[in-house]
């Protein structure tokens, strides 16, 4: 059947001219050719071809931007994942037909008539791809909701990505139709988002095509000259030689085989970090040997390392450990006649590994790639948070070439390049990386943010606890599963001080009222918590700890909702309300660079936010420029004794002479396990300067170490690490 949406006039004179015939599609072409690649007999029955029906009949009368009715869209996704990626699932194709309707007919389809006909899967495919209803503020942060929805769902289920890929692929493929500057917008989200996740899940020749259409919006100009020089590079005189020589060679030794030339696409020559195209790359030319065997791979492997000589520590062995995606290849690379070629060696079936990766799982015949799928969906649920880093980071983290590491027993661990011991760790198990203290490579001790190298064996050792890891691990590590865990203890961490700064703040501010404590425990406080769209009081101690709920805000509700008709006394005006700590986790508090505020003094000021307090001395010249009510800060003290001081502090003394200031370090009180002492060169004449790495169990033991020197006269510079 013919889909052909009527229009007015459609092939008459309109302004003296005959308008050009609206584009249709034939639906009938379509399903034969669907028919022909799904085959006899798929599993789910008329599954598919029930959407079909349904998708043709809501988008009657639509139409793409191109002019083509819209129903070409969704068939050609479908086509794609079974053309493209070998997805003959009937629930997947099923999702991708219906993919787009309860977003451009919500008048005709919701989640639940999906649901009631096609079943919860496919419906749960489908609301995945819809963009979120109620996006308010500005566009970029409507993009970022609406992917972080998508990566939360495909955390769930996979095959939402593979569906969003495959949509990708043809708004890239028919992108011609629409304005220059949102070609270059869509352009420029596939080459951020999703041509790299294309490769972080196996689909290589998809990540081709993406970055190829990409790359020709994004730089027209130069992408059509480098796509020139591409297209010669198969017949350049020195690659058919080459080519000529493997093939006698493999003649010669009666291997069955074929060489086939392979340029690298253009996405090759995208710099992601400069964010250009190069005009050329080392190793712009790929040779792949087709053999029919494993054994006679390792032997193609042998005439070509015989014939050109390969570049040490360059042959990678794919076959013997394979990657977790299921890719296998043997690669040798080999500089001949001053140029990098790149040769690999696999069997057909590699070959078809190769292109679908991760899409395996819905084939006939699928692998079993669950520890992969498990990345991919820790990867995917990170992306989803709001967390401590941006999906974007994330991607351009992950998206490196791997390392092979090992376990003390030889078991493998693939991980990006420039991964960390703690990324090892968790590689292991959650919890051995929630308690690593350190590493073991070569009998050598590492440490935690140690970078990895391929072939390390690494032994990991444990504390008891978990660690107090550092919040600046977190942008070390390259693996999804370390950045998650390490966000979730972040954000514990902070969310724990922040509710109980919250709590001691809205009970002072009570008192401050007038107003007893026990008005929070009475029945009207779930209209209150209500109102303020927060669960529980913990959830609102949280709100005010992190700045989010106005303390003043919720004072006024309680005076006129809960303490109404009482007598309160009148509102405070300037005096700020105290809090107490014993830690200097950074997660929680951050001592300003500008004042460098130290938490042995007094007169410290904390402003609330919800990245933490931001600590400032009572004079800071910046501190006092800030826009901030009362409300919005707090008056800090430490309590010294109960306040471990982790990390090893450094200090300089000055203003004295070597002897003297030798003296005064003999005499210093025994509560401080000098590390290192250094003498540095004189800052005035008769003066010395020391350089002194100590550390010391508390704040308490800190502050009399302070002391020690300000009162035998020498200057002390010191700025507490955290």
């Amino acid at each position: 059947m013919t889909v052909r949406p009527a229009l007015p006039g459609a092939g008459s004179r309109a302004n003296g001219r005959r308008e050009r015939p609206a584009p249709t599609f034939d639906l009938s072409t379509y399903s034969s050719r669907l028919q022909e690649l799904l085959g006899p007999g798929q599993e789910g029955g008329d599954l598919f071809w029930r959407a079909l029906e349904f998708a043709a009949r809501v988008h009657a009368d639509q139409r793409r931007r191109s002019g083509e009715p819209y129903i070409s869209h969704p068939c050609a996704v479908a086509e794609i994942l079974v053309r493209d990626m070998g997805v003959k699932d009937q629930a997947v194709l099923a999702a991708a037909l219906l993919h787009d309707t309860v977003e451009d007919v919500p008048e005709l389809v919701t989640v639940a008539s999906l649901t009631e006909e096609f079943g919860p899967q496919v419906a749960g495919i489908v609301d995945a791809c819809t963009k979120l209803p109620d996006l308010t503020g500005d566009r970029q942060t409507a993009r970022k909701r609406v992917h972080r929805k998508i990566f939360a769902e495909a955390a769930s289920r996979i095959e939402v990505m593979l569906v969003k890929l495959a949509d990708r692929l043809h708004n890239m493929r028919t992108l011609d139709s629409l304005r220059q500057d949102k070609r270059q917008k869509i352009a420029e989200e596939t080459l951020d988002i999703y041509a790299p996740i294309a490769k972080l899940m196996g689909l290589y020749e998809l990540k081709r095509e993406l970055f190829h259409h990409a790359l020709v919006h994004k730089f027209p100009s130069k992408a059509q000259r480098l796509l020139a020089h591409i297209g010669s590079l198969p017949s350049d005189p020195e690659v058919q030689a080459i080519k000529r020589m493997l093939d006698e060679e493999m003649r010669r030794v009666w291997l069955e085989g074929r060489v086939e030339v392979r340029p690298k696409g253009l996405g090759a020559y995208y710099d992601p970090v400069g964010r250009r195209l190069r005009s050329e790359i080392d190793g712009a030319v790929e040779l792949i040997v087709l053999v029919n065997d494993r054994p006679a791979c390792y032997r193609a492997l042998g005439v070509v390392n015989l014939t050109f000589p390969p570049i040490p520590t360059s042959i990678r062995d794919y076959i013997a450990n394979q990657k977790p995606s299921g890719y296998q290849s043997l690669h040798s690379r080999a500089n001949i006649w001053g140029r990098t070629y790149l040769f690999k060696f696999r069997t057909r079936r590699m070959a078809e590994a190769y292109r679908i990766g991760i899409l395996s799982r819905w084939t006939p015949d699928g692998r079993n790639l669950k520890a992969f799928e498990s990345q991919l969906r820790e990867m995917f649920d990170v992306m989803g948070q709001e967390g401590e880093l941006s999906y974007r980071e994330i991607i351009q983290a992950t998206d490196r070439k791997e390392i092979c590491t090992f376990t003390p027993k030889g078991d493998q661990k693939w991980l990006p390049k420039e991964s960390t011991v703690l990324d090892f760790a968790f590689q292991i198990h959650t919890e051995i990386g929630e308690r690593c203290s350190h590493g073991v490579i070569g009998g050598q001790r590492v440490e935690v943010d140690h970078v990895l190298a391929d072939g390390d064996r690494i032994e990991i050792v444990c504390h008891e606890r978990p660690a107090p890891f550092d919040p600046e691990i977190l942008t070390r590590c390259r693996t999804a599963r370390a950045r998650a865990v390490l966000a979730k203890i972040v954000r514990s961490r902070r969310t724990a001080t922040s509710r109980e700064l919250g709590r001691a703040i809205v009970r002072q501010e009570l008192r401050r009222y007038g107003v007893p404590q026990e008005v929070l425990e009475r029945e009207g406080m779930i209209f209150l918590l209500e109102y303020f769209q927060v669960a529980g009081l913990d959830d609102l101690y949280q709100g005010v700890g992190e700045g989010r709920l106005g303390l003043r805000e919720i004072m006024w509700e309680i005076q006129h909702g809960l303490w109404a008709g009482r007598r309160a006394l009148e509102p405070p005006t300037g005096a700020f309300n105290q809090f107490q700590l014993a830690t200097l986790d950074p997660v929680s508090v951050k001592l300003s660079a500008c004042c460098h505020p130290l938490p042995v003094e007094r007169g410290l000021l904390g402003l609330v936010s919800e990245r933490g307090l931001s600590v400032h001395r009572r004079d800071c010249g910046k501190f006092r420029d800030l826009k901030m009510r009362r409300e919005d800060v707090v008056e800090l003290r430490w309590r010294l004794k109960e306040t471990p001081v982790p990390k090893p502090q450094r200090i300089v003394l000055t203003g004295a002479s070597a002897k003297w200031i030798l003296y005064v370090l003999s005499e210093a009180p025994p509560l401080w396990i000098v590390e290192r002492a250094q003498a540095l060169s004189p800052e005035a004449p008769g003066t010395a300067a020391w350089r002194v790495d100590f550390t010391v169990a508390s704040l308490a033991d800190l502050k009399a170490v302070l002391a020690h020197f300000a009162t035998a006269g020498v200057a002390a510079r010191f700025t507490l690490e955290q």
